[in-house]
């Protein structure tokens, strides 16, 4: 058995484009300006990618990975110092996986073994894509009108991302 050390991901918001992430001398600065020992930070990656950010963008979001859950949790709760500046930190919310042919949550449309396409939009049988019934909203996953399977609303959608945040 291979066991794998436990990472707490956290968002800092709003990181001026101006951090490089893949250099090490920022890092070491970044760690340092946050009194974090070495080995603190196991990653820091951009979460949107650099080639999808417009002309105008001066800010983005960064993934930092940590190794420690005392400091991912100071870090949510005081916020992390990146050249002075002082920005806010949430804990990384994950959210469950769904189907874009059964519209069922746990695997994605390349493993569905459903034969029929449900639509997202209104639960009927026929791709999403294809819906004429754009108007009516039922999802397949709790099977309540007034919402559509997509819809992050959904009761059932919101149990499974609490049960991801517990884990």
């Amino acid at each position: 058995a291979i066991f794998k050390d436990r990472a707490y991901p956290v968002v800092i918001q709003f990181v001026p484009l101006t951090f490089n992430p893949n250099s090490e001398n920022q890092i070491h600065e970044f760690k340092q300006e946050n009194k974090w020992e070495e080995g603190t930070i196991s990653s820091a990656q951009w979460i949107k990618p650099p080639n999808k950010r417009t002309d105008q963008q001066r800010a983005a979001h960064l993934l930092v990975t940590f190794k420690n859950p005392i400091n991912a949790n100071e870090g949510i709760c005081n916020g992390i110092t990146l050249n002075k500046n002082r920005l806010q930190a949430k804990k990384n919310k994950r959210e469950p996986i769904r189907c874009a042919k059964c519209q069922h949550y746990g695997h994605i449309a390349r493993e569905c073994t459903s034969h029929r396409d449900i639509c997202a939009n209104c639960s009927e049988d026929h791709r999403t894509s294809k819906c004429s019934n754009r108007n009516r909203r039922c999802c397949i996953s709790c099977k309540k009108e007034g919402h559509a399977s997509w819809e992050q609303n959904c009761p059932e959608f919101e149990r499974r991302c609490a049960d991801l945040d517990k884990r």
